[in-house]
C-alpha cells in the first residue's frame, strides 16, 4: 500500500498549523489564523480520506 501521498497531506497540514502556532503573537498572523487552521485542518482531513481510499482500494 502506497502511504506517501495521505503522509505527506497530513504532515504538511501538520506543519502549517505548527508554524502559525508558532508565528501566533504577530499580528498579521492573528489575522489570519482561522484560515490557516481550517486549512490545516482540511490537508489532514484529506490525508486521511486519501488513507481510507487507498486502503480499501488495496483490497
Amino acid at each position: 500500500m502506497d502511504l506517501a501521498i495521505p503522509l505527506f497531506l497530513s504532515g504538511s497540514g501538520v506543519a502549517v498549523a505548527a508554524l502559525a502556532f508558532f508565528n501566533r503573537d504577530k499580528p498579521e498572523w492573528q489575522r489570519d489564523m482561522r484560515r490557516i487552521y481550517i486549512i490545516a485542518l482540511g490537508q489532514v482531513a484529506l490525508g486521511a480520506v486519501a488513507w481510507v481510499v487507498l486502503s480499501l482500494a488495496s483490497n
